[in-house]
């Protein structure tokens, strides 16, 4: 995702926990410090791994010519049979998050 959208979506992220907990927790954020960088500004073109959602994310920051190349992945797991089976009540706090700056 475009970093300026990235931070947006970690600052409100933080914000509902402080709603939920009462705790700020700003260092779970992945902020970017340098959202406005050169390389997602100043150049001739941008080539994307990801889906449309991620091209729509610079589109409001760039205005020449995005590439999106569609991310490719072999299919082990049917995620349809996995969410139709799946106990969204039990999950809710039953979970494990792997997460790194």
């Amino acid at each position: 995702m475009n970093p300026t959208h990235q931070n947006y979506a970690s600052l409100i992220r933080i914000e509902e926990v402080y709603k939920k907990k009462s705790k700020w927790l700003l260092e779970s954020g992945r902020i970017v410090d340098k959202a406005w960088s050169v390389q997602t500004s100043l150049v001739d073109n941008i080539i994307i791994l990801g889906s449309d959602r991620v091209v729509d994310s610079y589109q409001k920051y760039f205005s020449r010519k995005i590439y999106n190349i569609p991310i490719s992945y072999y299919k082990i797991f049917d995620h349809e049979e996995i969410l139709k089976n799946k106990s969204f009540g039990k999950a809710k706090n039953h979970f494990l998050w792997f997460g790194s700056s």
